[in-house]
């Protein structure tokens, strides 16, 4: 790469000129790539998009996997442990009405403090009384990465939004 960008004689605002800039000073989006994990059914192996985003909890910082769901509206925990973990407290009266693929069930809105790899902020989540692995939703993290399943290496790739 040269010091000096390729297009620099255009008068009009170009693009391609702005994006090597941010290559060549270092400001080129973050990228968190997360390995799937396999899951065994019935003989056959299913790759399963699980990102580990680390939790502010009462005791600390925590690395919770969440399975990458990116057609659930929202990011679903179970109230149990993770309710009592980052000092959730069940209000009965904002209790909402979530519908799945196969059931619905009855979740209590809250927010959790994240961390995706440089970036720490406050995750909406909805904690149930559901026995399934966390997941994770479209809301909030779609304001903030671009997610690419990257099937021939095997990943997921959260790219982070400027």
């Amino acid at each position: 790469m040269s010091a000096q960008c390729p297009n620099q004689g255009r008068l009009v605002f170009n693009l391609y000129c702005m994006n090597w800039w941010r290559r060549w000073f270092g400001a080129e989006s973050e990228t968190i790539r997360f390995a799937y994990q396999q899951k065994k059914y019935e003989g056959m192996t299913i790759p399963e998009p699980v990102a580990n985003l680390k939790v502010q909890t009462t005791a600390g910082w925590l690395n919770i996997k969440f399975l990458v769901d990116t057609g659930a509206d929202f990011t679903i925990l179970p109230l149990n442990p993770y309710g009592s973990l980052v000092g959730f407290k069940v209000d009965e009266s904002t209790a909402v009405k979530i519908s799945g693929v196969s059931r619905s069930f009855v979740a209590y809105p809250g927010e959790i403090q994240v961390t995706l790899g440089e970036e720490t902020f406050t995750l909406p989540v909805h904690f149930a009384r559901v026995r399934s692995m966390p997941l994770l939703g479209r809301m909030e993290i779609w304001k903030r990465y671009d997610l690419k399943f990257n099937n021939q290496a095997g990943n997921l790739e959260f790219i982070r939004m400027d």
